[in-house]
């Protein structure tokens, strides 16, 4: 079946291809919620930015709870 070495070579060839979305991704979150995806390399101890509009939050909730309930 699969090997470790396999597995961990077919996730490394993925990435370039992974990377542009969780860059995009990462952005809204930094608008958004930065909590829901930290930047790479982020630490358990590092405190997060807090973004003073709330619609983009908002937005999030919402569609995070209809998603939910579907």
């Amino acid at each position: 079946m699969y090997t470790e070495g396999n597995i961990a070579s077919t996730y490394s060839k993925c990435e370039s291809l992974r990377s542009p979305y969780l860059q995009r991704a990462r952005e809204a979150s930094r608008l958004t919620i930065p909590t829901v995806l930290p930047e790479e390399g982020h630490k358990g101890a590092h405190k997060f930015p807090t973004p003073y509009q709330s619609t983009g939050a908002r937005g999030v909730n919402n569609l995070a709870s209809a998603l939910l309930l579907s």
